[in-house]
Parts: C-alpha cells; sequence; structure tokens
C-alpha cells in the first residue's frame, strides 16, 4: 500500500460536501459456510432505513461463493437481489451481478485489503476499496477503517469512509458496528450519514 492510498484511507476528501444530509441505518445479518480450503459461500440478508431510519430505503438478499487462489489474492462472484423504495415509497425490484479480486496483507497485528469490484446493476459501476483493520493486544476487538471510490461512465461518482470496529461474540458469530460517511460527486443526492450493524456466522 503506497503512501497516497493511506492519506485517502485515514483522511478522505471531506471538503466535498453536499447541499442535503441525511442519517441512515445499515442492518445485516450473514452466513458463511467454507465448502473447503479454497472455496466459501456466503449469504446476507441487508435493511436500510432512510429520512433519519424512519422510512424503508431497501432491502437486499446477497449470494456470493469466493474462490481462494493463494495466500494474498482471493476472487468472488455474486448476486445481490433488491427491493429498492424510492422517496414516495414505491418499490421497485433490481437485480444485482458483480465479479470481486481481492488482495490481503498482514504485518504484524496489522491486516491491509484490497477488494476491486466489477458492478452491473442496470449499468457498470467499477468499485476500489482499500481497508485496514488492528487487532489489538489481549482483546479480541479488531478496530478497522475503509475507504471507496465508485466510478461510473469513467468519472468518480461516489466514495465512501467507514470507522468501525468488530467483536466476535462466540467462536462462530461476529458482531460489527460502523459509521459511515457517503458523498456523491456532481450529484444532487444528499451527503449520508450511516450507522452500520452486523452479525456475520460462520458455521
Amino acid at each position: 500500500m503506497n503512501k497516497s492510498s493511506l492519506i485517502l484511507l485515514l483522511f478522505p476528501p471531506f471538503l466535498l460536501l453536499a447541499q442535503e444530509q441525511d442519517f441512515q441505518l445499515w442492518t445485516k445479518v450473514g452466513l458463511s459456510h467454507s465448502l473447503n480450503k479454497s472455496v466459501k459461500l456466503s449469504f446476507d440478508q441487508g435493511y436500510r432505513l432512510r429520512e433519519n431510519a424512519a422510512l424503508s430505503d431497501a432491502h437486499f438478499s446477497n449470494l456470493s461463493i469466493r474462490y481462494k487462489i493463494n495466500k494474498p489474492w482471493s476472487a468472488a462472484v455474486g448476486y445481490r437481489y433488491i427491493n429498492d423504495f424510492d422517496y414516495a415509497m414505491q418499490m421497485e425490484v433490481k437485480h444485482r451481478l458483480y465479479a470481486d479480486l481481492n488482495y490481503r496483507k498482514k504485518h504484524k497485528r496489522w491486516e491491509f485489503k484490497n477488494r476491486l469490484r466489477y458492478q452491473l446493476q442496470s449499468e457498470v459501476t467499477l468499485r476500489d476499496k482499500i481497508s485496514a483493520t488492528y487487532n489489538v493486544r489481549k482483546t479480541p476487538l479488531e478496530p478497522f477503517t475503509a475507504f471507496e471510490v465508485f466510478y461510473r461512465k469513467q468519472s468518480l461518482n461516489k466514495w465512501r469512509h467507514t470507522l468501525g470496529a468488530s467483536y466476535p461474540l462466540s467462536k462462530d458469530i461476529n458482531f460489527s458496528l460502523y459509521y459511515r460517511l457517503q458523498q456523491a460527486i456532481n450529484s444532487n443526492s444528499p451527503q449520508l450519514y450511516i450507522l452500520g450493524v452486523g452479525f456475520d456466522y460462520d458455521f
């Protein structure tokens, strides 16, 4: 990871402010199962609230399969079925296909990841996400941070910056809590302040 990537990860461009703002609540429950040493199957169920967490924004079901190429590299493909609600609370069904290329590097108590995603949902979006996780000494608590950019029609469309932490509730169940800032570029979409909660069960 180069110095410019670390700067973007820790200090995103907060000067790009939107005229409107909204607080949202994102929740997710995930299940995953390793078919063998190289292949893992995952299913996620998510629900999102908007308008200061008062109205439904979307709920989705996500199925993916990941293949471990070698120690640092892995690839994944997935499908997401989405029920999306507009401002009139009319629901629209959307479908998303995606393919990921993942890189992971551990250094002492740090773990760095880079995920490059090709996403198809009515149009093509390229997403690049870098993240860093720290294993706190003498505790299973793991704080993390991430920064992700979205490219659409060959231009920067949106970015997200996330700060959070994960904690294992048991050997197989992991709890995560995060705060995320999302900013659209050259759009009337509001700036989003997002509180996220997740439970993941690996069996």
